[in-house]
């Protein structure tokens, strides 16, 4: 059948506050946003498909996009505006991967940092007025001979973006949790 667009790799949409979004993901790599109809967001940058879940928990659907990476869990994230009705970029959440939600609007990310994955780096952050703002790590070691280790950093946002060290645990610490590192 001629009729149909072979370029469309992926369609979902969503209904919130009475407005209908659609989401259109077209080869070579465009994201294409409708509400109602009508186009807000054009060529949302290269990705590896989407979904529209509530990702901070507030009771909307957000659109998060997942990233092609080598590194894994690298997303980009709209949440949906209220006000104007449409969604806004969270900036720099590229900067944590695989990120969760833990509390209110604090988050973790859990990123790979070498030797087959024994060696992590965690970051706490919250998410304020569409912008991340780092508050912790989490740096594990464990591939080493020698002292296998955590140690934990507070980060205080200022013009130097300083880490403050606060403790340092064995490595063997994270047995005690469920999930261990994750």
């Amino acid at each position: 059948y001629s009729g149909i667009d072979s370029s469309i790799i992926a369609v979902d949409s969503v209904t919130i506050l009475n407005k209908h979004f659609l989401a259109i993901y077209r080869s070579p790599d465009s994201l294409i946003l409708f509400r109602d109809g009508d186009t807000i967001l054009s060529d949302i940058w290269y990705n590896n498909g989407f979904e529209f879940t509530d990702f901070d928990s507030d009771g909307y659907k957000d659109l998060i996009i997942e990233r092609v990476s080598n590194v894994g869990g690298i997303k980009d994230l709209l949440l949906f505006d209220t006000i104007n009705l449409t969604f806004k970029l969270v900036d720099d959440l590229s900067k944590f991967p695989s990120p969760e939600k833990i509390d209110q609007d604090i988050y973790y990310s859990y990123e790979k940092a070498g030797c087959a994955d024994a060696y992590w780096i965690s970051l706490l952050f919250e998410i304020k007025n569409y912008k991340t703002v780092p508050l912790g790590e989490i740096y594990g070691q464990g591939c080493e001979d020698g002292e296998k280790r955590i140690d934990i950093y507070k980060i205080r946002m200022n013009e130097t973006k300083k880490k403050i060290p606060i403790e340092t645990l064995p490595l063997d610490t994270i047995e005690k949790f469920q999930n261990t590192k994750w």
